[in-house]
């Protein structure tokens, strides 16, 4: 739906380990997390 892939299916599709995407993380990988303004708008604190 979002186009966004999860830990689980990375760990599956890279054939790594949760240890490895944690470790890729600290290196500077970088997750995705929305706006914080998204996140206010679907609690209906914009309101």
């Amino acid at each position: 739906m979002t186009g966004l892939t999860t830990p689980t299916q990375i760990k599956n599709e890279l054939d790594v380990d949760y240890s490895t995407l944690k470790r890729w993380e600290r290196a500077g990988l970088r997750r995705y997390s929305p706006p914080i303004e998204d996140i206010l708008i679907f609690l209906g604190a914009d309101k």
